[in-house]
């Protein structure tokens, strides 16, 4: 059994369009997208649709929950989150795809327990740089696999035999390198990896500034490796 686990594409279908070869390419049984799919970028429509056309299961993120109105964002970032903009540009169709998501994901495959959410299991805003420290331990000792996104940085770790994993992003990676990923997961080997799919981000940041979008999302994604910003 193989599974693929993807998150946080914010409407980047740039990345994705430059990426998503490789995941089909990965002939996954079950590929699994742990939320946001849209806000920040400019085209939520085509990943959104993109995801429909696999089959993926999906879990709400936080800019899910700011689109439907679940739970409040601060006004203030709308330039960044882009919630009315979506709200907008989002089509009916798409718009009943993302109310059927759930807001997490607990399952059992070949005997391997799973929980799949956002930003943890509290909340879908909350960020989990150190999970060792920050995630409950009675909560990884509950489960085989603890599968979280957010942050935008790639991670696996073991913790109390529990393999903890953020398959980082596709539409907009924090982790300096500028490069996509996903996580494969393989039960019948025991291998889990991180796949990083370089992509070339010149023209699409052309494409940002071209349409004056704030630059501070612009920025992350001219990030280079150990620069300091």
């Amino acid at each position: 059994m193989k599974l693929l686990i993807i998150s946080d594409i914010h409407s980047n279908s740039y990345y994705l369009n430059r990426i998503k070869d490789y995941i089909e390419g990965e002939k996954a049984d079950v590929i699994y997208f742990i939320g946001d799919a849209i806000g920040i970028y400019d085209d939520p429509n085509s990943v959104l649709n993109w995801l429909k056309s696999i089959n993926a299961i999906c879990i709400k993120g936080n800019h899910e929950k700011y689109f439907l109105d679940e739970i409040k964002y601060k006004p203030e970032m709308e330039g960044i989150y882009l919630v009315r903009e979506h709200r907008a540009k989002i089509s009916d169709e798409n718009t009943e795809f993302i109310k059927s998501w759930s807001d997490k994901i607990e399952t059992t495959i070949q005997d391997k327990s799973f929980l799949f959410v956002h930003g943890d299991i509290n909340s879908s805003e909350n960020h989990i740089y150190t999970p060792s420290i920050e995630l409950d331990d009675n909560i990884l000792k509950k489960y085989d696999y603890y599968i979280y996104g957010n942050t935008h940085i790639p991670l696996i770790q073991y913790h109390y035999g529990c393999c903890i994993i953020n398959p980082g992003s596709i539409g907009q990676p924090r982790d300096y390198t500028a490069t996509p990923s996903y996580v494969v997961i393989n039960l019948d080997l025991g291998e889990t990896v991180i796949r990083k799919i370089p992509v070339k981000p010149d023209d699409y940041i052309k494409h940002l500034e071209g349409k004056l979008f704030n630059k501070e999302v612009i920025n992350i994604l001219k990030r280079k490796v150990n620069e300091k910003n």
